[in-house]
């Protein structure tokens, strides 16, 4: 009984150890030792030692940041950092879906819901900057409403008053 008891669980170690390296996520994204995959293609360039799946799509290496499997140009990977409702950050932008918001301050940033988001000089809806809007002041309300100390915003456009 000893000997069997034994011998399952040197057939359990070496299996385990076997298979540690590789990694699975419920992101589509998979690693090896050496290589970085997403949806069963090669991720070119994406370092596999430094290789972290973060949510939403999201992923990061030392280097640079990821979007389902695309690299994001610009990013900061080893500064990113994911937010709410698709935005995410690094030190110097911000990102809505894996693409960079133009003009964006990374390192004020955040996310407020319902598609809201704001940085120290603008307002933001889905990823695209609201004309306009006062960052500092931005408050995302209800149902699709925001408002800055000057206007009121439903879904991202200027209610006429």
């Amino acid at each position: 009984m000893k000997k069997f008891l034994f011998t399952v669980l040197m057939i359990i170690f070496i299996f385990n150890t076997g298979f540690s390296n590789r990694k699975y996520d419920n992101n589509l994204y998979y690693k090896d030792s050496y290589n970085v995959y997403y949806e069963g293609k090669k991720i070119s360039g994406a370092s596999a030692a430094s290789f972290v799946v973060l949510s939403n799509g999201y992923a990061r290496d030392n280097y640079y940041a990821y979007y389902r499997g695309n690299k994001i140009s610009g990013s900061s990977g080893n500064s990113f950092k994911i937010l709410d409702n698709g935005y995410a950050r690094d030190n110097y932008y911000a990102y809505y879906r894996g693409n960079k918001i133009s003009g964006s301050s990374g390192n004020s940033f955040e996310a407020l819901g319902n598609g809201y988001a704001r940085d120290n000089y603008y307002a933001y809806y889905r990823g695209n900057k609201i004309s306009g809007s006062s960052g500092n002041s931005f408050k995302n309300l209800d149902n699709g409403y925001a408002k800055d100390n000057y206007s009121t915003y439903y879904k991202g456009k200027k209610v006429n008053n």
